[in-house]
């Protein structure tokens, strides 16, 4: 019994004491490393590898549910007829009706992966096959293509690195007391 209880309290005690550490310590790490910031030519640098990726497209699409309809609108699109007035009448996508399919730009990450990889497969002007996601057939149209510039991408890059820049601080930091 009292052997029990002791051993309850000591390592609820032990415990405690390494919360406690843990958040001095993250306090303390937060607050050395609050003005620590990726060095703008790291950034810059990593920008440069990866820009030939860092495209954002416009598109727009026709959202349609049955596979026999898709076919046959797709079919009208190819034969010349507005891309944007088919999306009003036929889109099931509601926004359809006021964006007349219009999706704006977008970049990596921000669409299903099938309609991304099929958006991003275009040149500006070019029209998709029917292409399938959850939602249904999709015929999608890009209208432009552009690679994103360094201060567009430069909020992500800088999210990704800091915590790196962080962890070198802090190890710098800590080594040299």
């Amino acid at each position: 019994g009292a052997a029990k209880e002791l051993k309850k309290i000591v390592e609820e005690e032990y415990l405690r004491n390494n919360i406690r550490k843990t958040m001095i310590l993250n306090n303390l790490s937060q607050e050395l490393t609050k003005s620590v910031t990726v060095p703008e030519e790291e950034l810059k640098s990593a920008y440069n590898e990866i820009k030939d990726s860092m495209y954002s497209v416009k598109a727009s699409h026709i959202l349609i549910e049955d596979f026999e309809e898709a076919k046959k609108i797709l079919e009208r699109v190819k034969a010349g007829e507005d891309f944007n007035e088919l999306a009003v009448e036929y889109s099931i996508d509601p926004s359809a009706k006021y964006n007349r399919g219009d999706l704006g730009y977008f970049s990596t990450g921000e669409m299903v992966p099938e309609f991304e990889t099929a958006a991003f497969a275009l040149e500006p002007g070019e029209v998709s096959d029917l292409v399938k996601t959850s939602y249904g057939y999709h015929i999608i149209k890009v209208e432009d293509k552009k690679v994103l510039t360094f201060e567009e991408v430069k909020p992500q890059l800088e999210q990704q690195m800091l915590p790196q820049y962080k962890n070198q601080f802090l190890s710098t930091y800590f080594s040299d007391l």
